[in-house]
């Protein structure tokens, strides 16, 4: 079982197609950017640890041995 993502995916695969093509219909099409695609998934990885909850650092107190 892979543990991509539907957008790690999509990226991978459109990295190995070509950039634009033409259809059937005699349109031509072209993908986003490869570099587009990554910052689109860079963005949704950070958007959802915001939404987890958790702090990305931890404050702790610190005390020496022996310390009161």
């Amino acid at each position: 079982m892979s543990d991509k993502t539907p957008i790690e995916s999509a990226i991978e695969q459109n990295a190995q197609g070509v950039a634009d093509t033409t259809n059937a219909a005699g349109e031509r099409v072209r993908l986003h950017s490869l570099k587009d695609q990554i910052a689109a998934d860079e963005y949704l990885v950070r958007k959802a640890a915001v939404r987890s909850g958790r702090l990305p650092i931890r404050f702790v107190k610190i005390r020496p041995p022996g310390a009161v």
